[in-house]
């Protein structure tokens, strides 16, 4: 029976495929598309969901509204929520004076959601040379590189040291 791997991601995490080929070489097959400004079609879709009045204050300095880094997440409430329906739900349960609700909200909050929750799924028929899988968010990714962090688990794995 076939065996498939069904992926949903969301945020700033990463899938990669450590493969070994007939040669006995390791190859990083990336299963998942970032979520950020490197990824030309997550600026694009964030781009179409806004006015383009927003155009230029969507993405700053390859961050969403100039903070945040993923362009998908569970939480960041703030960045899905308008500013009325925060401001309800802070009041019952802080002293919004205090708080300042509007120094949480970003510059240039015109029309949320900016982020979503919406998973990204991408699916792989599993086969014979696919050796194992490396689930991490970018604590990682941003240390290492897909052939690096493949490289790293397959020594691990054979107990050989790879050139």
């Amino acid at each position: 029976d076939d065996i498939n791997l069904h992926i949903a991601n969301v945020g700033d995490c990463r899938a990669v495929l450590g493969v070994q080929n007939e040669d006995g070489t390791w190859e990083a097959v990336h299963l998942t598309c970032d979520h950020n400004a490197t990824n030309e079609s997550e600026c694009l879709r964030i781009k179409s969901e806004h006015p383009k009045e927003e155009g230029e204050s969507l993405i700053v300095d390859d961050r969403l509204l100039g903070i945040l880094m993923p362009f998908r997440a569970f939480g960041d409430v703030r960045f899905k929520w308008s500013k009325e329906l925060q401001q309800s739900i802070l009041e019952n349960s802080c002293d919004l004076k205090a708080l300042n609700i509007y120094q949480y909200t970003p510059q240039h909050y015109s029309t949320p959601p900016y982020l979503s929750a919406e998973p990204e799924i991408s699916y792989h028929k599993l086969r014979p040379q696919d050796k194992f899988l490396i689930l991490a968010s970018d604590g990682l990714w941003d240390m290492l590189s897909n052939e690096e962090a493949v490289k790293i688990v397959a020594e691990h794995l054979t107990g050989i040291s790879l050139q």
